[in-house]
């Protein structure tokens, strides 16, 4: 499995726009399942933070974990397609977020690589 991906992740959807979301949301996931298939991405998967129905302390309800080498997610990030799919989104959410992330031993490396440099500075 890859080491780095994208979260995509917003608040709730913008008041007076729930219909509209739920188009957008569709489109989505459809265009999603089709960047997997494509072998434009490696997998994706949708999440929800828990809270009782409040926005927890990262300011986010949900999220769309994509994941892939760094070449497929820069490819997948520059697209038209993907371009298209932040800009319908932002419409309909709240504060949508775009971050690139890296996990397990990758994350390992770049922590070291912070803690050498705080060292080197102190």
């Amino acid at each position: 499995m890859s080491d780095a991906g994208v979260m995509i992740g917003w608040d709730k959807v913008a008041t007076g726009r729930e219909k509209q979301a739920m188009v957008v949301w569709a489109d989505a996931l459809a265009y999603y399942d089709k960047a997997k298939a494509n072998g434009e991405i490696e997998k994706f998967d949708v999440i929800g933070f828990q809270g009782g129905g409040v926005t927890g302390s990262l300011g986010l309800l949900g999220a769309i974990v994509v994941r892939g080498d760094d070449g497929q997610l820069d490819r997948f990030m520059a697209s038209e397609e993907f371009g298209r799919q932040m800009q319908r989104a932002s419409l309909v959410v709240d504060h949508l977020h775009v971050n690139r992330f890296v996990v397990g031993d990758r994350m390992l490396e770049v922590a070291g690589k912070y803690f050498q440099e705080v060292d080197a500075l102190l």
